[in-house]
């Protein structure tokens, strides 16, 4: 993982997410990705139920939405960042900035 990235998800962690589920949530920051893109920022090997129960936790604080949610199960279905998403990750930074490079 990138040194950006790792910083970025221990920030979430102090936020109240899991590893995983920050890990998620900054996988999804520049385009929509796929439930399996997801799995593998995660760290999951298959779709398991802790899978599951991550992404409706993300789903159900706002911080990601489907981009077809009329069709949850559609295979064409990806994930997207919200605002609130947004502003957690923009937080993940402000916990985690280094003087040195400011």
């Amino acid at each position: 993982m990138q040194a950006g990235v790792q910083a970025g998800v221990q920030a979430g962690v102090q936020a109240g997410l899991s590893e995983r589920e920050a890990a998620m949530l900054q996988a999804c920051v520049d385009v929509a990705a796929t439930s399996k893109d997801l799995q593998t920022a995660a760290g999951y090997a298959r779709r398991t139920r802790s899978f599951e129960r991550d992404l409706s936790h993300l789903l159900r604080e706002e911080l990601l939405e489907m981009t077809i949610p009329d069709r949850p199960r559609s295979p064409a279905q990806r994930y997207g960042v919200t605002a609130k998403g947004r502003a957690a990750i923009a937080s993940f930074g402000e916990n985690d900035r280094d003087p040195q490079y400011e």
